[in-house]
């Protein structure tokens, strides 16, 4: 029978282990990886949470909980990891602690007062929806910028803002004036634009002025740039609206005539 054991990881016991226990490996032997399964749970009542995101800081890679607050990561290493653990309504997690090899993680998180007006509470819930999102597309890095951010910059439009302040991702008109974007190295791509989820001309990138937005995400390896008005997060946060998942289509080479399509193709976005 396989024993198990708790390993307190935290002063605030927000963060343990239960170790399944395994047959003693040979001195000297590498370790080998495993599945990191886990779930995360209220601090108080011990409810599963769904939706929380669970990141391994060290490996930048993430994990959005499930119905029943499950999660899991493959291929992990034992070892030192740290561990950011955040869910709509709940302070932010963060906690280094030792993995060791077929490890259960356990993370409770305490509730967070919100002092916020009822419809503000219902767009942050909305907007911590889209940032689990992003960070479980699996699209590799995205860039992202707040409201402060926009309402800050003096760009006199996206595009120049996108190219000012995304790393490797300037944006430029082609000979048939479509904007397109180096990625890595490869051949230019069509940028894909999608103004509160809809697919548009990406030329609207030169005409909507930062000021006008509420968050913007840039998904480089995909050539996407996703903007978002606070209008529409309002009324979507209103009706209930659930984001669909990103297409991990990347984009399609730059169109060379002017006859080409300048609107990305909309399914799965």
């Amino acid at each position: 029978m396989t024993r198990r054991r708790m390993i307190d990881a935290g002063v605030l016991a927000t963060l343990g282990f239960l170790s399944a226990a395994s047959g003693a490996r040979a001195q000297g032997q590498p370790p080998e990886p495993f599945t990191l399964v886990g779930e995360v749970r209220d601090h108080a009542t011990e409810r599963p949470i769904e939706g929380a995101v669970v990141q391994i800081a060290e490996l930048g890679r993430s994990s959005v909980t499930d119905r029943n607050g499950y999660f899991e990561f493959s291929d992990v290493f034992p070892g030192r990891h740290t561990f950011v653990t955040s869910g709509f309504g709940y302070r932010t997690n963060r906690e280094g602690s030792e993995l060791p090899p077929n490890a259960v993680l356990v993370v409770r998180l305490r509730a967070m007062v919100f002092e916020l007006p009822g419809l503000e509470v219902t767009v942050e819930r909305l907007l911590h929806r889209i940032e689990a999102r992003r960070l479980s597309s699996s699209a590799g890095e995205v860039a992202v910028f707040t409201r402060r951010q926009l309402a800050q910059s003096r760009a006199p439009g996206l595009r120049t803002f996108v190219g000012e302040r995304t790393a490797g991702f300037e944006i430029e008109p082609n000979r048939s004036d479509h904007l397109c974007v180096s990625v890595r190295g490869k051949s230019p791509q069509l940028v894909q634009v999608f103004l509160d989820e809809v697919a548009v001309p990406n030329l609207m990138l030169q005409t909507l002025r930062p000021e006008e937005a509420e968050l913007v995400e840039v998904y480089r390896r995909l050539a996407m740039v996703r903007v978002y008005t606070k209008q529409f997060l309002e009324d979507a946060a209103h009706s209930g609206f659930a984001p669909r998942p990103v297409s991990r289509v990347a984009g399609r080479p730059c169109p060379r005539t002017a006859g080409d399509s300048a609107l990305p193709p909309a399914p799965g976005s």
